[in-house]
């Protein structure tokens, strides 16, 4: 490893991350579009989620010391095809329009849903955060092949059936991720549980619910607690493990606790 701690691949593979954190950024409903286009924006965001807390969890945006797994660099030319992947999925615009379901957007029209980030908005901040402390340190050497603001293209959502294709594709390509670097699944319901507590418009909580039913059931499942616990009035969303959790919080930050109880290589526990 280099003096700061980061090799430039290392430093490539992080900038690659942040791209497609970024391309899920730009996606919103035609002007014309129906109502439940809002369900698969949301669904576009529980990937977006699930990528944020996996990047979160294994430290890809830190340098050893800070808590990064040290199998990042184990597998760090199959993870960079994985993230030109799914980059290139969200950004691609020869030949995939009609397949997606996708037009390209100018900055002059009209908006009518933005993607809705209610579940991803902390990990969100987490993330925007540490990138930016990334940036400040490694920002010299940052690969601009795989970080490159100029090269976002703003899309608008026309075909709401071929726009699913696009979200399990994405759903796929992160899947994969933990084949390489498992990142525990209950430590991603904990994080997701957290987030949807803290949602407090119930419309956006039945698109939550609405979104990841079928596809994520506990997340959908929690959404649905939440739902009924608002309308009887009640001020405490939370389980009694969430409780417990909050009541003794963990002594150090999600992104510093150790490699062996977050993740691991694929097979491994």
């Amino acid at each position: 490893m280099e003096a700061a701690g980061l090799t430039l691949s290392a430093i490539a593979l992080a900038s690659l991350f942040s791209t497609c954190v970024e391309c899920f950024e730009y996606y919103a409903a035609a002007r014309d579009a129906e109502e439940d286009f809002k369900t698969v924006l949301v669904r576009l965001d529980l990937e977006k989620t699930r990528l944020l807390i996996w990047g979160d969890q294994v430290g890809i945006l830190k340098t050893t010391g800070q808590g990064r797994s040290p199998y990042l660099d184990t597998h760090n030319e199959t993870l960079n095809k994985v993230f030109v992947r799914l980059r290139n999925l969200l950004r691609e615009s020869d030949g995939s329009r009609d397949k997606y379901g996708r037009m390209s957007r100018t900055a002059q029209d009209p908006i009518v849903t933005m993607i809705r980030d209610d579940l991803s908005r902390n990990s969100k901040r987490l993330f925007a955060s540490a990138w930016d402390e990334f940036k400040r340190e490694f920002g010299a050497k940052i690969n601009r092949t795989f970080y490159d603001p100029t090269l976002r293209i703003r899309w608008a959502i026309s075909g709401r059936s071929q726009f699913e294709g696009l979200v399990i594709e994405a759903r796929g390509l992160i899947d994969s991720l933990n084949q390489y670097i498992e990142v525990a699944p209950q430590v991603v319901d904990s994080i997701v549980y957290r987030e949807i507590t803290i949602v407090d418009n119930l419309a956006r909580l039945s698109l939550i619910q609405e979104a990841s039913e079928g596809v994520y059931p506990r997340w959908s499942d929690k959404a649905q607690t939440v739902i009924s616990q608002s309308v009887a009035g009640t001020l405490d969303h939370r389980d009694s493990e969430e409780v417990h959790h909050d009541q003794n919080p963990p002594t150090v930050p999600r992104s510093a606790e150790t490699t062996s109880s977050i993740y691991a290589p694929r097979g491994t526990s």
